[in-house]
């Protein structure tokens, strides 16, 4: 549970961050998260 908040928020963060610098498109966005693996 903790394991997967954490996950989420560093997720989140990473978001914000590209968002703003505006550098990374959302289609390589989405190719990155497909490839992550998850923790359910």
């Amino acid at each position: 549970m903790k394991a997967s908040r954490n996950t989420e928020t560093r997720r989140q963060a990473m978001l914000q961050f590209l968002k703003e610098n505006g550098r990374v498109s959302v289609e390589q966005l989405s190719e990155r998260f497909q490839t992550t693996p998850r923790l359910c």
